[in-house]
């Protein structure tokens, strides 16, 4: 359990970010979707859908003598602190010792017109586009997480919560 607690977790970067079936890390801003890219958005858009599936990355390094694992890593999203969804990674994840890394990847999906109700459309995209690195307004992206791990068979869940906060803009991550 002590291996664990002292591990570093971080902020590892977007593996994934498909917002209504476009891939939106590969658009460096608005200027870059194709015109059947934008067409779709702005149909999504219009029918009041806008899914997006999104996976972060968490990293762990752990500082250890021992190897440590996370067997389960509780996790709530937040996009400009309103929370999208909460979830469990349950896939075993080890770390190996002396500065071993690891990454555990947070799969996410939610309907962001629902979820930003009251957002004009423009800053659904925009906020979409942030992701990418090519929106205007800054965008707040944290998760929270609550790692367990197992030791002598029983699951123990590390004390307090971990947040890891990402803000995105028209010049990427920040």
């Amino acid at each position: 359990m002590r291996t664990l607690a002292d591990c570093e977790f971080r902020y590892e970067g977007l593996e994934r970010a498909i917002l209504a079936g476009v891939d939106v890390l590969r658009v460096a801003g608005a200027g870059d979707l194709e015109a059947g890219e934008a067409a779709v958005l702005f149909t999504a858009l219009a029918l009041g859908r806008l899914p997006l599936d999104l996976t972060v990355r968490v990293g762990v390094r752990n500082p250890n003598e021992t190897a440590a694992a996370v067997n389960r890593l509780d996790w709530a999203l937040l996009i400009d602190d309103i929370e999208m969804g909460a979830g469990v990674v349950t896939d075993r994840v080890e770390i190996a010792p002396r500065g071993g890394t690891a990454v555990v990847p947070v799969h996410f999906s939610t309907e962001l017109v629902s979820a930003f109700s009251g957002q004009s459309g423009e800053s659904l995209i925009a906020f979409a586009l942030n992701l990418a690195g090519g929106g205007d307004r800054p965008s707040r992206v944290t998760v929270r997480i609550k790692p367990t791990v197992t030791v002598g068979g029983k699951a123990v869940q590390v004390p307090g919560t971990i947040t890891l906060n990402q803000e995105f803009s028209g010049g990427g991550p920040n």
